[in-house]
């Protein structure tokens, strides 16, 4: 009996250690952290980064929280996610897959917030965001014309999946608490 596409996947990350990870995988998750740490630079002098950056420490204060990109300020997890993710995506010079969705926005503004308040190694980090855009681009990939063609916006709708799975994986999910997390990201 063939296993279904999300056991395959959620087997996939709970298994994944650093060491699986190929030396050229891990340099492309590195410059795409550093890229998109760059497009949130930009983004954080903008209007609207300065805006989000200040309602969010407003709505969201956690003195032992994540951090605000360029800002500094401390928030809750799911602040800190939420205000780099818009910080990354303002000028729109985030990366992108099949130039329709932007995995890194929400993947690593998601592993940075995780690995910052749980205190994950950097290695931890990469493994995690390699899991995140390998499980978001391989359930986009397929979807994304037909996506775009009806009038919904790719990043939203799978940028939720990289963004739970990286999350998970930093928690430490098993196969099956991995599972359960691409089902509720459905």
């Amino acid at each position: 009996m063939a296993i279904s596409l999300s056991r395959h996947l959620a087997r996939f990350v709970a298994g994944l250690s650093y060491e699986d990870i190929p030396a050229e995988i891990v340099d492309k998750a590195k410059a795409a952290t550093l890229h998109n740490i760059g497009a949130a630079l930009v983004g954080a002098n903008t209007g609207r980064g300065k805006e989000t950056a200040h309602l969010i420490r407003q709505e969201e204060p956690k003195a032992d929280g994540a951090t605000i990109l360029v800002n500094g300020g401390k928030v809750t997890r799911m602040g800190a996610t939420f205000a780099n993710s818009e910080l990354m995506h303002i000028t729109n010079q985030c990366d992108s897959y099949r130039m329709l969705t932007h995995p890194g926005p929400m993947v690593i503004s998601s592993a940075l917030a995780t690995a910052e308040v749980d205190g994950k190694s950097g290695k931890e980090f990469l493994t995690a965001v390699v899991s995140g855009y390998e499980v978001q681009t391989r359930i986009a990939k397929d979807f994304i014309p037909t996506t775009q063609a009806r009038g919904f916006r790719s990043s939203p709708i799978y940028g939720v999946f990289g963004a739970a799975v990286c999350t998970a994986k930093l928690l430490g999910f098993t196969e099956d608490q991995m599972m359960t997390t691409i089902a509720l990201a459905d």
